[in-house]
């Protein structure tokens, strides 16, 4: 994430932490929920 927020600087285009969140939360959030499921079905069932 610090390699992209760098790459982007040296392009003239900074990555607010506002913005960094915005598309991060949703990001994680799905990857928990399919991770929940491949544990639930991989271990469980």
């Amino acid at each position: 994430n610090i390699v992209a927020a760098g790459i982007s600087e040296l392009h003239g285009r900074t990555i607010s932490f506002k913005t960094f969140l915005s598309y991060g939360i949703p990001v994680m959030v799905v990857q928990l929920f399919v991770a929940m499921l491949y544990v639930t079905f991989a271990f469980l069932i």
